[in-house]
Formats: structure tokens, sequence, C-alpha cells
């Protein structure tokens, strides 16, 4: 009795045929699957090798496994199968590389675990099979469904003959879907009149019209609802009654491709509306039953008369089938381009979504002890699959949220509403992480460290060590910057991929009805569709009328931070957090800095004990500073700039080589279709309740395009309470008065909750308590003694209404008191708490011992 052996553990199948004696006959490595296997094994059956009554399979959880099955099932050869650790036990092999089983070994020693293997019978495979065509079944009433509201409400923002063509897609697709069911309840009542055994075991003594998804367990194996996409190679019935009638290929599911539509060739004239269809192509003969065969013959009768009106049978590749007279040809990546290759139209560019899903659709199911067959794949198709099987979602794309922007607000929502199950779809039109990310907080630290190293530097010997002279390398301080911020964004992309959230780049641009059409780098547009639609945007550097930017001379911030060369002189206009950081970063690495500030203190929204003390600091790093002063003009004319400072003391010009305006930002509200929408804005912001819904329901808004701070953290906690009320959870509403606020200049700044100033104002009864870092152990011995913190409690409930900090690494400690005031602790409370020492954060509880007379340390 010959053997023959299969190993199906990879993506090729290598086959090997032994002689009764044992000996190597012949051996073979499939590359393509179950095609090649027939024709392999047919060509040993005629050279005379047509006595192989013994197979063996390995792994049956390959690639190919169920097809190899039903292969050999279909040619007559009785199959075995078992699992590579039975076959280890049973001929003493141990785990290693140089015990590897292989098809030779499965075929050499089937004998001794033939009692371990396990006969497949023809009924298994039908049995996969009938849940194959009821898991279509189900999928296909979905689409009927989905399809049936799409024609009623997607075609009403299109026009002309795109209205026509995507209106008469839809209805075709309607009755091919009909048709679709109609021949799976066909199949399925020629499976349950063939076999009796199956409608007990699986519960399909109901009528076939009213079967359901649910299927009970088969008795000797546990239950598996096979995956959709497994019918291919099962029966071939997507080949044969797919919804389009145009024979889309799913591989792209398992191979990581993704389909893409291109202008047709030239073909004959059809009919409008409908999809142009080659003639039948006849598969291979044995892979089809008799009533298959018979099918096969009508269809090649049809070609014969010219006949378009049935799709192939299984076995031919339709990638270059029409898919429609004006929306095109199919055809996948990576697929080979000829001098006749027309150019790709890319309608849907695949997305770090979707290979999330192709690589959650590649995971094995292992199999059980027994070595039955368990074909792989989840019970919910990837997103590719079904955009095979429905093209229009390449126009008309569906989700539960859309977030228009991926800053801080904007990725942080999208990440939460896909934890809340929500599909969720983000649309950038430039690096992930937006403004922050690349081009705001993140990587402005990196050159703040920069300066700070390099003041380590200059200052060694105050530390005991000597070294020499170090000089900044603008080139290698800028590149350092731009890698962290790419480190970030590619960060934020893995989480994108993580949390299985489609990220579409282009701009986006608001439509009424829940839309949002998005115009690639390209020019292509496509119209997204969502039950809800958050905006945020972002902002970006705001420009004066009589300072207007033209990125040479006059800069923002984002040319601040890629200069090429380090200027020798900078004027910077406006001392709010962007301005104190840039304005130290280039003092401290040599640059003569002149600060300017249109209001009395710097750092305006701070404490006036702050804004003093860092002026003072400022002033004494070599920083000249004028508060009070407005730039009436700028003279850009000649190698330099010439800057006229109208200041208390009167005009005064100052020469430098470049200005930097940092006056504040401005929303990004322009652009995006608010106004179609019918979206309110007051004073340049979108009006939002508490839980940034705007007036026009399914329309949200977070971060810096609404009232509030323009922060980062802000943004983000805006974005998890927004889409948590999408998902019916009831959060709490933001406390605006507990958000703290931080600038990164040297020294440090960081305040939360009210000033001493605005407390007076509001006639409040106060109690401050103030504790310098001279006297703090840590400070001195970090070299770090100026600032202070500052704390205002309320002097009957003893509550704490502010804190304000300035001095090294306050920006670390500002949370505590965040979380003081988030809890009503009270000055008693936190003078009880036990600090760490030597600790900066033992100033706090300094500080609210000053402020009840009971500090120590002063």
């Amino acid at each position: 009795m010959r053997t023959i052996g299969i190993d199906v553990s990879k993506a090729t199948l290598d086959v090997v045929l032994q002689d009764e004696q044992g000996k190597l006959v012949q051996e073979e490595r499939v590359k393509n699957s179950c095609v090649g296997l027939r024709s392999l094994l047919r060509k040993w059956a005629r050279q005379g090798h047509c006595d192989t009554t013994a197979l063996v399979c390995l792994e049956p959880t390959g690639h190919y496994s169920h097809g190899v099955v039903k292969t050999l099932l279909d040619l007559g050869h009785p199959t075995w199968l078992a699992h590579a650790t039975d076959i280890r036990l049973s001929i003493g092999m141990q785990r290693g590389k140089s015990d590897k089983v292989d098809a030779r070994r499965i075929a050499q020693y089937a004998h001794r675990f033939r009692d371990k293997a396990r006969l497949v019978g023809q009924s298994h495979v039908e049995f996969a099979e009938l849940k194959a065509l009821l898991a279509l079944r189900e999928r296909l009433v979905k689409e009927r469904g989905k399809n049936t509201a799409q024609l009623k409400d997607n075609v009403l923002y299109l026009t002309g003959n795109t209205k026509d063509l995507v209106k008469a897609e839809l209805q075709r697709q309607l009755k091919a879907l009909e048709l679709s069911i109609t021949k799976l309840d066909r199949a399925i009542a020629v499976f349950l009149r063939k076999d009796s055994a199956l409608q007990g075991r699986n519960k399909l003594a109901q009528t076939v019209s009213g079967i359901g998804p649910v299927l009970a367990s088969e008795p000797d194996r546990p239950h598996r609802r096979l995956h959709p996409l497994r019918l291919t190679q099962a029966t071939g019935l997507l080949c044969r009654c797919c919804t389009l009638r145009t024979h889309l290929w799913v591989q792209c599911a398992w191979k990581d491709r993704h389909v893409l539509l291109r202008q047709p060739q030239a073909q004959k004239p059809l009919e409008t509306g409908r999809l142009g269809r080659r003639p039948c192509a006849r598969g291979p003969t044995g892979l089809l039953s008799p009533q298959d065969r018979s099918r096969q013959t009508t269809h090649r009768r049809a070609q014969q008369r010219g006949r378009q009106d049935h799709p192939p049978p299984l076995g031919r590749d339709p990638l270059r089938q029409t898919l429609s007279t004006s929306l095109a040809h199919v055809i996948e990546i990576g697929a080979p381009r000829t001098s006749s290759t027309p150019p790709v139209t890319v309608l849907r560019r695949p997305s770090i979504g979707d290979q999330a899903r192709v690589q959650e659709a590649r995971s094995a199911r292992p199999c059980d002890s027994r070595g039955a067959v368990h074909l792989r794949g989840p019970a919910t198709p990837p997103a590719c699959y079904l955009r095979a099987l429905n093209p229009l979602p390449f126009l008309l794309m569906s989700y539960d949220v859309i977030v228009l922007g991926s800053g801080p607000g904007g990725y942080v929502a999208a990440i939460r509403a896909s934890q809340l199950g929500l599909k969720t779809a983000v649309v950038e039109r430039e690096a992930l992480g937006g403004i922050c990310l690349n081009w705001g907080c993140i990587p402005t630290k990196a050159l703040l460290k920069s300066a700070q190293v390099f003041e380590y530097i200059n200052h060694a010997k105050d530390y005991g060590i000597t070294v020499g002279a170090g000089s900044p390398d603008m080139k290698a301080i800028v590149a350092r910057s731009r890698d962290v911020a790419k480190g970030m964004s590619n960060g934020v992309q893995f989480l994108m991929k993580k949390n299985k959230i489609d990220v579409i780049m282009g701009t986006g641009r608001l439509l009424p009805g829940k839309k949002l059409e998005v115009t690639g780098a390209d020019g292509k547009k496509q119209v997204l569709e969502a039950k809800h639609i958050l905006i945020a945007t972002g902002a970006r550097s705001r420009v004066l009328p009589n300072l207007p930017q033209d990125g040479k001379k006059i800069i923002g911030y984002r040319e601040a931070m890629v200069l090429a060369e380090q200027p020798k002189s900078m004027v910077v206009v406006g001392s709010g957090a962007i301005g104190s950081e840039f304005a130290y970063f280039y003092n401290a690495i040599g640059t003569k800095v002149t600060l300017v500030e249109f209001m009395p203190n710097v750092v305006p929204v701070e404490d006036e004990e702050v804004s003093k003390q860092l002026e003072k600091s400022f002033k004494k790093q070599g920083m000249e500073v004028l508060t009070g002063s407005e730039v009436t003009a700028v003279d850009t004319k000649g190698k330099g700039c010439v800057v006229t400072i109208k200041t208390p003391k009167g005009e005064q010009k100052v020469e430098c080589d470049i200005v930097l305006s940092a006056v504040g930002i401005a929303p990004n509200i322009e652009g995006i279709g608010l106004e179609e929408v019918g979206i309110a804005t007051d004073k340049g912001r979108i009006t939002v309740n508490e839980y940034y819904q705007t007036n026009i329901p399914g329309y949200y808004a977070i971060g810096d395009v609404t009232p509030g701070q323009a922060l980062a953290h802000v943004a983000s906690a805006e974005g998890i309470i927004c889409v948590e009320k999408i998902a019916g959870h009831h959060p709490e509403a933001l406390d605006y008065g507990n958000i703290p606020g931080c600038t990164y200049c040297s020294p440090e700044v960081a305040s939360v909750g009210m000033t001493e100033k605005q407390c007076k104002d509001k006639g409040l009864a106060i109690k401050v308590g103030k504790f310098p870092f001279t006297a703090s152990g840590k400070a001195s011995a970090g070299g770090h003694k100026d600032g202070f913190v500052k704390l205002i409690f309320d002097a009957k409930y003893g509550e704490l209404l502010g804190a304000h900090m300035i001095g090294a690494n306050v920006t670390e400690m500002i949370a505590e008191c965040v979380s003081i005031r988030k809890l009503e602790t009270t000055g008693h409370e936190i003078i009880r708490t036990v600090h760490p020492h030597p600790t900066m954060s033992e100033a706090i509880m300094e500080a609210a011992a000053a402020a009840y007379g009971e500090v120590i340390h002063l």
C-alpha cells in the first residue's frame, strides 16, 4: 500500500509519495494549494500510482487544510488526520530542530500512529460547508438591510451622473442580494435533503427560509462558526453567488492586499448602470460535484453562444473583471504592472485599522486533541473582505464616530471611543498627533532639554566638575527634536492600529447629514458617514496685522523650532508659555534675546508674584525684558530686522536677525464646512454645551476650537468626556476651575486655581502661605534655589483656592495640588500628610503650614 504524506503547516504544501516498503518514490512542493495538489495527484495516477489508500495530514489548522481534505476525498483517497505532537510521541521524537516533523516522516511512520489519527469522512466536509453557507447567508441578509438604508439617504448629496450611477448600483446590488440569498436557501435545502443526519445535528428542522445564525455544536467537536471567507476555498459559492456578480476575489484578507479601482480597458458597449461580465471560464473539472459539472457544461455552452449572464465557477481568478462602466476595474496591490496597465485611481486607501484586522483574521485556531479539522478565521469577516464584497463602502464608508483631527484631543477621543465598542475613524491632513506631538508640546521640550544640558555644561564648575567650553550645534539640536516628535507620532500610529481605528489621510470638510468629505493629497475625494462627528482640528499661530509672518525674518513657533542656523539676536513678541519657552531656549544657547510683552507682567495669566520672580530670573540670565510695551513696526528691508517698540519710557528701536511672533493661537475652523452644516460659532470658536455637543445634533467639538483653555490636557479630557457621553455613559462635566497650567522655561512655572488678586476681587477671606526654595534642602543640593511655592486657602473652610509655583521641577509638583482641590482637602490635612524628605514636594506641605502659622523650616 502506497502512502502519501502532506505537510499543511506552511503556505505551500509539501507532498511525499512512498511505496509499500517505505522507500521514497517522489517528493513535490505545491505552490498553488488545492489546485496544484489535485494536478499532482492526477499526474501520479497517470504514472501508475493509483493505489494510494492511506494519507496523513499534519497540522490540520493550516492555510489549506480544509481544501486539502476536500480534494483528497473528492479523488477517492481515504484521509487520516493527526497532530504533530501525536506523531512525535508515536515515533519517539523529541522537540528540536534536528527532529522536525515533515511530510517524509509522516509518510514513513504513518503505520505507527494510525490508531491515534482520525479518519475524516465526506460528512465532515459537508458539515463545514453547511455552516459556511449559513454564515454567508447571515452576512448577505445584513448587507441587504444596509444597502436598503443606503439607497434612501446615501445619494442625497450626490449630483448628476454620479448620483444616477450610485443609485442604479445600489438597486442592482439589492436585486443581486435577493438572488444570492435565494440560491443559498436552495443550496442549504440540498444539503438537508442529502444528509438527514445534518438536520438532527444542527437543529435545522425549521423551514429553510427561517434559518438563523445560531448553530448547534457538532457532537464530536467544539462549536466553530465558519468564516465566510472560507466559502471560497470550501465550495466556491462566493464565486458563483457573489452579491455583485463580479466575482471579487477576497484573498486580500489573507495576503495583506487590498482592493483598488482603476479605469477600465476597452470593452464591448454595456448597458447603463449594469456591470460588464466576461464570458464564463471553465474551472477544473475535479473541483466540482456531478451537479456542478452539469452546471459547468451549461456555462460552457453559454460562453459559446456569447451569453454573459452567468458568473464563472470556482477556479477563475477574476481580478480583471469589470466592476462598472465608470467605476472601473478591480486589481490587487502588488499585482505585476505592465506597459499596458492603465494608471491606478485609488478611491480608498488601505488604513492602519485594515492592517490590524488582517492580522486578526490570520490568527490561527489550535486543534483539539483528537485532530479534528478546524478552519481558521474570526466569526466576523475583516473589513477588507466586506469592502471586497461591496464596492460602495469605498465611496461611502460608515462609522459610529469620526474624529476630524488627531491631536491630543482627537486621538485620545478616538481611542476611548474604540475602547467603548464604537467603530471609529480618524481623519488627519498631516502627521498623527497634531500640533502638540509634532510642532508643539513634545518637540519644544526636547529643545529645552538641550538648552538645560548646555547650561549644566557651562556651570559644571559649580558642581565641582571641570570640562571644556561647550558649543551648541543647532542642526543636531533640531534633528534630535524632530526625532523625538517622529517617535511620538509613530506611537500614536501604533495606538491607532492596536485599537483598530481607521486612519484616513486628507483634508476633511463637514457635510449635512452627518457626513464628511475627505480630500487626499492627490485630490481624490471620498465621503464618510457616521452617527457622530467630532471636530478636533486644533489651532495655529495667531498673526497680528502689524506683524505679518514671512517665515524667514518674521516667524512663528513652527519656524522657530527648525531654524537651520542659530540667530545672533532675536526679538520675541509675547511672553505667554510659547514666547517664554522660546525666549529661554535661545537665550540659553547664546542668542541675544529681547522679550516684549504688552501686559504689565510676563506670563500675565499667572499670579503677580510668580510673574515678577520670572522676570527677575530672565534678567539675571541676560535677557532684556520689556513689559507694558508694544511692537508698532518691523523693517525687514536690510539683512536683519529693525523693530520699533513703544515702551512706557518712549519709543525704542531694536536690531535683530529674527522676530518671533508668539502672541497666541487662532482656532482652525475655516474651510471645514461649519457654515454648510449650520454649526454656531462665537468669537471665532465653536459653541458647545458641557458635553461638547454643538447646536446641530450629531456634531461635537473639543479642544482649541471651543471656548476655554487652549491646553493639550484639556482637549484630551474633553475628548474622553464627549465620547463617553456618545456611548451612553454619564460622565462628570469637566471642572475648568481645576485645570493646571505649566510653562517649561527655567525656572519652570506651574499653577492651578485662582490667583491672590482674583480671590480679593471676589471678596473672599483667604489665608496665604509661601515657602521659598532657598529653605529647601533638595533645592539647595540641586543648585536650583530660585523660586517658591504659594498656596491660597479659604479662611473659613480651609479649601485650597489656588496654588502657584516657580522653580525647578514645579511642573511635576502641581499635580498634587490638582488632586488636593479635586478631593476638597483642607490645609490642615495637607499639613498632616507626611511628605518624603528630601524632596521638592515638601515645599507644598511647608507652604500650607506657613498659611496657618505652623511652618517649621522658615
